[in-house]
């Protein structure tokens, strides 16, 4: 059997008998644990900042100086209006923070009960044990595995956009072409680079330093591997996709149907089912989807990691080579 095949078809058992990963795993898929986080740190460099930009120039809040006054002279003015403001501003920061929390501690917790499961530990586990477990990584996950990652990928969006700006001032499609593959690359191995970090510091429990170091190591001789292992990831979640798609097609369909047909006996059923029963059974359909395969690639990288410190991996490309030359 394929070693590729046997670490997702133990990821994906390991995830199906303890369905508490599942919990985690839609905090997960929220921030993305692969390409995704890709697409998301684009969004907020380029959507929500922009936004944020276009909004404070339109307000006239283009400073500090500015912000400050403006909130100092509604308070001054409406300070009931602004005690509601800041008030919902606060419970906004607050859902903030806890959502944070909750996707930093999911990805310990995943990366963590999966190597241990995966170890043959049959300790019973459950959700408020695998959160417990999570607290002492909380921090160092937050800044390296999120915080220094996000910076790294924007600061390589940053120099993709400087190359793409001199393409369009005469350094020609060529020099774009050329950059684009390289900052693509760089980005991509940044991804599976941070992915290791952060597996050594919860798997393997190494320090800050040797944790960089080591997984530049690990990343430095297995690269193939890794690239071999992402693209079949994507492969697979691509597939499920479209799966996931067309079951929520039926799904749709079929809760339409039953509100045809009850409509007939009452308008009330009928128009509840199609206006709130439907889309809620939508909704949790896909959140259930999300959970399941946010925490199977998690437990995918996990298992990877410790075959990788372990027995090791040995390249598909590698393998027909050696199967070609015989």
């Amino acid at each position: 059997m394929s070693i590729y095949r046997n670490i997702f078809l133990q990821a994906w058992q390991i995830v199906w008998k303890n369905k508490f990963l599942w919990f985690f795993g839609l905090f997960i898929s929220i921030l993305g644990v692969g390409a995704e986080s890709v697409f998301f740190v684009s969004f907020v460099s380029r959507g929500v900042m922009n936004g944020v930009h276009e909004i404070l120039i339109d307000s006239g809040v283009n400073s500090f100086g500015t912000l400050a006054s403006n909130l100092i002279s509604v308070a001054t003015n409406y300070p009931l209006n602004f005690g509601i403001i800041m008030t919902v501003y606060m419970i906004f920061l607050v859902l903030l923070i806890f959502l944070i929390w909750l996707i930093v501690t999911s990805q310990v917790a995943v990366n963590k009960e999966t190597a241990l499961i995966y170890s043959g530990d049959i300790t019973p586990k459950s959700i408020t044990t695998s959160i417990a477990d999570s607290r002492p990584y909380f921090w160092s996950i937050l800044l390296i595995g999120y915080g220094l990652r996000i910076a790294v990928i924007l600061f390589l969006f940053r120099i993709g956009e400087i190359f793409y700006n001199l393409s369009l001032k005469g350094g020609g499609l060529f020099l774009f072409i050329i950059a684009f593959i390289v900052i693509a690359t760089l980005i991509f191995l940044a991804g599976i680079y941070f992915k290791f970090v952060i597996n050594y510091l919860i798997i393997s429990n190494r320090r800050l330093k040797n944790a960089f170091q080591e997984a530049f190591d690990l990343l430095r001789h297995n690269w193939l591997q890794s690239v071999e292992l992402s693209l079949s990831m994507y492969a697979i979640i691509f597939v499920l996709g479209i799966l996931s798609a067309l079951a929520l097609v039926n799904i749709y369909w079929i809760f339409e149907m039953i509100a045809l047909t009850l409509v007939t006996f009452s308008g009330t059923l009928g128009f509840l089912t199609a206006v709130i029963v439907r889309p809620l059974a939508a909704i949790i359909f896909m959140g259930w989807v999300m959970a399941i395969l946010g925490a199977f690639q998690v437990s995918s990288w996990a298992i990877f990691f410790v075959n990788l410190n372990g027995q090791g991996v040995v390249s598909k490309i590698v393998r027909l080579a050696e199967r070609f030359k015989k």
